[in-house]
């Protein structure tokens, strides 16, 4: 269970869940879907970025706890964007000005395909970047072992004496 709450994914699963219920529980129930659909292209967009990056790394765990990578994450902060803009752009012209309404509902669907692209070029930013690093990391490894093979063979033959044959 502790492993669970340690991914990025299930955090993610679970702020979709929660959001989700709370539409249900507090709009009607044609908003709701229409709200709970709207926002679900761009969460499964970020758990399979995650799930990609992942993947590369070859590795699911980060030191990092999920919630402060979440927090410092730009992707993440789409995701919020897209979901403030989803509801209050739904809600609040459905309320406020329902003439206006069938436009809110056509730019929301819109401006979808914006945020799963941008959450996908970050992600393939982040790929790239990591790489990057990887390989200055093992050339800085590589640059360490060398340094100190040549440390070894100094301090070797400065403390030994070579045998020195004169010629006959």
């Amino acid at each position: 269970m502790k492993s669970l709450f340690r991914s990025r994914k299930f955090v993610l699963m679970l702020l979709d869940a929660i959001v989700s219920f709370v539409l249900m529980l507090l709009a009607p129930f044609e908003d709701a879907v229409f709200a709970v659909i709207a926002i679900q292209p761009v969460l499964i967009t970020m758990i399979v970025a995650i799930t990609i990056e992942d993947v590369k790394r070859a590795t699911t765990f980060d030191p990092i706890p999920p919630l402060l990578y979440l927090l410092r994450s730009g992707r993440f902060w789409l995701v919020v964007l897209d979901i403030g803009v989803t509801l209050f752009g739904y809600f609040g012209l459905k309320y406020m000005n329902p003439a206006n309404f069938e436009t809110a509902r056509w730019t929301i669907m819109t401006f979808k395909p914006v945020i799963v692209t941008m959450i996908a070029a970050v992600t393939g930013e982040n790929i790239n970047t990591s790489y990057k690093e990887a390989e200055v990391l093992e050339v800085q490894e590589i640059d360490k072992w060398l340094e100190e093979r040549r440390e070894q063979t100094h301090d070797h033959y400065t403390e030994t004496e070579i045998p020195v044959s004169e010629p006959e």
